[in-house]
């Protein structure tokens, strides 16, 4: 795993077994790599193509390189809705582990129209209900807050 967004300090290892030695290996990173385990990897999907002494070959399914919780946390798991909103917002993650949440409403003008503190929030789906009915028409930031980790989506108020 990457430990940050745009960080290249992940790794990938495949293990081979049967066929005959010794294994030649084909990453499709962008440096090519050519050895068992994949090194400097950013966030993303890779696949790696292995060929043994006789020239048999076979490519792993893909592996993904996540980023830290955030990938984990974020990654396809977060659901804002409906948006855009007239009454309550809903907000819809999934942790993989227990985590301190927070989240917030932040109108265009940077100052924070709702907080609350979750406290510490068990792993698994959590779906709050945001009162959005008494704030004035516009565009305003939800912000999520799961440990050190901040998630942040616009979300439009109609009246």
């Amino acid at each position: 795993n990457s430990t940050c967004t745009g960080c290249n300090d992940g790794t990938a290892t495949v293990t081979v077994s049967g066929g005959t030695t010794p294994y030649l290996y084909d990453w499709d990173d962008v440096n090519g790599q050519t050895t068992a385990t994949a090194t400097g990897l950013s966030d993303g999907s890779y696949t790696c193509a292995v060929t043994d002494a006789n020239g048999c070959s076979i490519s792993t399914n893909i592996v993904q390189v996540t980023v830290g919780i955030e990938d984990l946390v974020f990654a396809g798991k977060v659901r804002l809705f409906p948006n855009p909103v007239r009454d309550n917002l809903q907000l819809s993650f999934t942790l993989m582990s227990q985590e301190k949440v927070q989240t917030s409403i932040v109108n265009y003008l940077g100052k924070r129209v709702y907080f609350e503190d979750l406290g510490s929030v068990s792993a698994g789906e959590t779906n709050l209900f945001l009162p959005m009915s008494e704030l004035a028409a516009g565009v305003y930031t939800v912000q999520l807050l799961v440990g050190d980790q901040v998630y942040l989506n616009k979300v439009s108020l109609i009246k």
